[in-house]
């Protein structure tokens, strides 16, 4: 039985991994001062930051459409037989209802969609938890489990540096508040995967202590366990202040004497859209059920 991968362009995976994996992504949409461009197909991370910085308006993202989706997993029920499909947050965006609406038009394939309540490495490490499953001949359903799983036992956090984005985005429904009264603070915001919602976490003076607060929400989850981690990093165009937490990370996971994997990628576009350049991430995953 052949099972087909599909995402979208929110899971910010490096190309070389969807290649390996041969996993298929659908693109979001990203418009600027009246453009429309593909979400990694049109404009790469570097090339969208430099537009973001330059636009007179702020940018904004839409869905794919169901069509694109139907043209997607019609393209693929030649090859597969069912398709796991995971994408951007229900409660972030309206990817998953254009999935919806193409599952419901397409034949001769069994299509699962699943919620992966999170956002660019947050989804693309569930992507791959699926992609190594199927390379291990897994069977569909033991693959579906354990996305879920790994969405279930993941946390997201992240930082950034200007207000503006998230402020006008309005993609940080609870924490819109708690945003909305910092000054000269740095927000540190969870998204979590237990509904998939954007949460406040912490309020910290300065971008040093900001940095320490992000290692240590790391190395809490994971210097006391003895269990497999994968750990993902992520960052706009966050400069010396994400080399250093970049640095730190690599650090934490080479003292660790368990199975240790860190991914690291640019934040795309669209996700870019709604955080601006300033931002950086942590993704952790642990659990010996990783394959």
């Amino acid at each position: 039985m052949e099972i087909g991968i599909v995402t979208d362009s929110t899971c910010d995976l490096p190309s070389d991994l969807v290649e390996e994996y041969g996993i298929e992504i659908v693109p979001l949409n990203v418009h600027i001062d009246g453009e429309t461009y593909k979400d990694r197909e049109d404009l790469s991370g570097d090339e969208f930051y430099e537009r973001q910085r330059n636009a007179e308006n702020l940018p904004s993202t839409s869905q794919p459409s169901a069509g694109e989706f139907i043209k997607k997993y019609e393209t693929l029920s030649s090859k597969y037989e069912k398709i796991v499909s995971i994408h951007l947050a229900d409660e972030l965006s309206g990817t998953l209802d254009s999935a919806r609406l193409a599952k419901r038009e397409v034949s001769g394939v069994e299509i699962q969609l699943i919620d992966s309540r999170a956002a660019s490495l947050g989804i693309g490490l569930q992507v791959i938890v699926a992609a190594k499953l199927r390379k291990q001949g897994a069977s569909f359903e033991d693959i579906i489990n354990g996305v879920k799983k790994a969405r279930d036992n993941m946390k997201i956090y992240f930082t950034v540096g200007e207000l503006t984005y998230l402020k006008e985005g309005g993609r940080i429904g609870s924490a819109q508040a708690f945003v909305g009264s910092i000054l000269n603070f740095n927000p540190i915001l969870e998204l979590t995967t237990k509904t998939g919602e954007i949460i406040p976490h912490s309020k910290i003076r300065g971008q040093t202590r900001t940095r320490k607060k992000m290692i240590d929400l790391v190395s809490d989850e994971i210097s006391s366990s003895s269990e497999k981690v994968w750990l993902g990093m992520m960052n706009g165009q966050a400069g010396e202040v994400y080399e250093k937490f970049r640095s730190e990370i690599y650090n934490l996971a080479e003292q660790r004497s368990a199975e240790t994997t860190v991914f690291e990628t640019k934040l795309g576009p669209v996700i870019g859209s709604h955080v601006g350049p300033l931002v950086y991430s942590s993704v952790i995953l642990k659990g010996d059920f990783l394959p």
